[in-house]
């Protein structure tokens, strides 16, 4: 569910990618692009899944997915706030606002 909810987003950079490997007559780069991002997204959501079923267990959560544990609650809003004044967080959207600019900045040649 997870990848199908976010491949429309990723959409407009697979049709550039598809569009500039059309170009070049490498075809299957395109293929093996979407299938890492399924990939990854398939992955994550396992490593969610996972980590979902153990929180309840544990009594951390409840089975509607609000805290118990006021440290859980304090570390996971602590991470947040330090990921939104992060430089990785500044570098990520420079990188991922517009799909063509990073392909037109970043394409390398090859796999």
């Amino acid at each position: 569910m997870m990848a199908a909810m976010t491949l429309p987003s990723a959409t407009p950079m697979v049709l550039c990618f598809a569009e500039l490997n059309r170009r070049r007559a490498e075809g299957t780069r395109t293929q093996f692009f979407v299938a890492a991002y399924l990939t990854l997204w398939i992955a994550f959501s396992a490593a969610a899944t996972v980590l979902q079923w153990a929180l309840p267990a544990m009594g951390w959560i409840t089975p509607m997915i609000v805290s118990r544990s006021a440290a859980l609650s304090g570390a996971l809003l602590f991470v947040a706030g330090v990921f939104q004044l992060s430089p990785l967080k500044q570098s990520c959207l420079r990188a991922c606002r517009s799909p063509l600019g990073f392909l037109i900045g970043d394409w390398r040649d090859g796999i």
